[in-house]
C-alpha cells in the first residue's frame, strides 16, 4: 500500500510535467489546465501520504530518510502553485516537478534498500522530541528556500541567455524577468542562511539536552550531516557577504545559487549512503526494544538496557501534548 500511494502522487506529478512540456507546441491554454490539475491531484494524495505518516511514532518520523526527502518534495508542489498562479504565462511546472520527482526517487531509495527503522528508538522526553521536531522543520525550511533559489537561479540563466541569443518568447510560454528571478534567488539564499542557523542551534540545544538528562549525545561533528550542514553554512556566509556578493555578476549570483544546491544535494547523498546517527538506526543485540502499543511506552528485554520511558505516540500527539497535561492536571 506505501509504494501504491508513493507511486500515485509520483505519476501525477510526472503527467503535469508532460502537458506543460506539451504546451510549448500545442493548445496551451488547456495544457496549462491541464497540468495545474494534475499537479494538484498529486499534492493532494502527497499530503494524504504525508498526513499518515505523521501518525507514526515520533522518532520513526523523525529519524527516517524516506520521510524527510518526500516532506521535502511535498513542500516545493505549493510553492509551484503559488508561482503557477501569480504568473500563469510562465512554465513553472516544467522547473519545479523535475526536482520533485528526484526528490521522490531519493526518498524512495531508502524504501527499496530497507532502511526504514521497525523499531522505534528510546524516546528521550517531550522537551528532547520538541527540540529534534524545530531541529527537522529548520533543516527542511533550510533545504526549500535554497531550492527554490537554485530553481529561480536557473530560470535566469536560461532568460538570460534567450535575451543574449535574441529568442522571442512565446505568449504560451515566457520565462520571468531577470530582475524578478535575482531576487528570488538572492532573498531565497538569505532566508536559508536563517534557517539553517536556527537549525543548527536547535540540534545544538537538542544534544544537549540528551547530556544533561544523562544520556550520551550520539552526534559527533564527523557526522556526514552535521559537518554538511557546518561546511554549506560557512559557504553560505562567504557568498552572501556584502564585500562578495556585490562584487559579482547577476548570472554569477544564479550560478552561484544553483552551485550551492548542488552541494547540498550532495552533502545528502552521502548521507544517505554513508551511515550516521540521523537517520541509520541500530540497535544492540544487548538490548532488545518493544514498543508497547496500548500505553506508547518503549520497554527492554535486557536487564542492562535503557529503563523504559514515555514517548509521544505520534508527531501530531507531541504538538498536543503540552494541552493534554494541562487538561488532566485541571
Amino acid at each position: 500500500m506505501q509504494g501504491i500511494g508513493v507511486i500515485c502522487f509520483a505519476a501525477s506529478y510526472a503527467a503535469a510535467l508532460l502537458f506543460d512540456v506539451l504546451r510549448f507546441f500545442f493548445h496551451p491554454r488547456l495544457c496549462r489546465v491541464m497540468a495545474v490539475g494534475w499537479l494538484t491531484a498529486g499534492f493532494a494524495a502527497h499530503s494524504i501520504y504525508i498526513f499518515y505518516k505523521a501518525l507514526l511514532p515520533v522518532e520513526r518520523f523523525l529519524g527516517n530518510e524516506q520521510i524527510f526527502f518526500l516532506v521535502a518534495a511535498w513542500g516545493l508542489v505549493p510553492v509551484c502553485l503559488y508561482f503557477t498562479f501569480q504568473r500563469k504565462q510562465v512554465p513553472f511546472v516544467t522547473f519545479f516537478v523535475p526536482l520533485i520527482l528526484v526528490l521522490i526517487c531519493f526518498g524512495m531509495e531508502g524504501s527499496l534498500l530497507g532502511k526504514m527503522p521497525e523499531v522505534a528508538e528510546v524516546a528521550h522526553g517531550e522537551t528532547t522530541l520538541l527540540w529534534r521536531v524545530l531541529h527537522v522543520v529548520s533543516l527542511l525550511l533550510a533545504f526549500l528556500s535554497l531550492a527554490v533559489a537554485a530553481i529561480a537561479g536557473i530560470m535566469y540563466i536560461r532568460q538570460d541567455r534567450l535575451l543574449k541569443d535574441r529568442v522571442t518568447p512565446s505568449d504560451s510560454a515566457q520565462l520571468p524577468s531577470l530582475e524578478w528571478s535575482g531576487n528570488i534567488a538572492r532573498d531565497a539564499i538569505i532566508l536559508s542562511q536563517y534557517f539553517l542557523l536556527f537549525g543548527i542551534l536547535t540540534g545544538i540545544i537538542a544534544g544537549f539536552s540528551l547530556v544533561t538528562s544523562g544520556q550520551p549525545n550520539p552526534l559527533t561533528i564527523y557526522d556526514p550531516l552535521v559537518f554538511g550542514g557546518l561546511i554549506l553554512c560557512v559557504l553560505i556566509s562567504v557568498v552572501i557577504s556584502k564585500t562578495i556578493w556585490r562584487g559579482l555578476h547577476a548570472r554569477e549570483r544564479a550560478g552561484l545559487a544553483v552551485m550551492l544546491f548542488i552541494i547540498l544535494l550532495f552533502f545528502l547523498w552521502n548521507a544517505l549512503l554513508s551511515p550516521n546517527s540521523h537517520w541509520k538506526k541500530t540497535i544492540t543485540p544487548t538490548a532488545s526494544l518493544q514498543m508497547n502499543q496500548s500505553d506508547g511506552t518503549c520497554h527492554s528485554s535486557s536487564p542492562n538496557a535503557v529503563t523504559s520511558r514515555s514517548v509521544s505516540p505520534n508527531v501530531i500527539g507531541l504538538l498536543f501534548a503540552d494541552t493534554e497535561h494541562s487538561e488532566v492536571s485541571r
